[in-house]
């Protein structure tokens, strides 16, 4: 995190988890909390108080916060998912396959949080094999690069990803 953030883990693991919001691929939490629980969790985890806009993403995404994580469907457990990554309004958002297991007006609600989200001057680095956007939706900006992988093999010389992660070497940023 040092490269985006100019944090380093090992002595601001708190500030790191509070100014990012992630989305494993694979996102997993412990079955028997309910949503809301595993939001205050995560709140704890990153020394916030309260769930933020948690109720409120949790209305626009339709998910029931009062059911246990692991009485869900996937689709569910993705919504829990996504809000987690973003009830704390972070400054940057790192997700991998976020619209896996949503319905197509949760990926349209999806893509609506994400825009307002930018437009709030978020980051947002974004992973997915399938991404469906209207032609033009995915600007290059200094803000945000889209990025195809078959695209990108071996070396990226890119002055956006090079002043974010000055460090970095660029060969290593996106791999194969």
């Amino acid at each position: 995190m040092r490269c985006c953030l100019n944090l380093t883990a090992y002595r601001a693991s708190r500030e790191i988890r509070a100014r990012l919001g992630d989305l494993p691929g694979d996102f997993s939490c412990n079955p028997r909390l309910t949503g809301r629980e595993f939001l205050e969790f995560c709140a704890a985890a990153r020394a916030i108080n309260g769930i933020g806009s948690g109720l409120l993403l949790a209305q626009r995404f339709e998910a029931d916060l009062s059911r246990r994580v692991g009485d869900l469907s996937r689709g569910n457990r993705q919504k829990i998912g996504l809000i987690q990554a973003l009830f704390h309004d972070p400054e940057l958002l790192v997700l991998d396959e976020p619209t896996t297991g949503l319905d197509p007006l949760m990926q349209e609600e999806f893509l609506s949080v994400i825009t307002e989200y930018r437009e709030r001057s978020g980051t947002v680095f974004l992973s997915s094999h399938v991404v469906h956007l209207p032609t033009g939706e995915i600007r290059s900006t200094h803000r945000s690069m889209p990025v195809n992988s078959r695209a990108f093999r071996g070396s990226v010389n890119s002055p956006s990803l090079a002043a974010a992660c000055p460090s970095r070497r660029q060969d290593r940023l996106i791999g194969s």
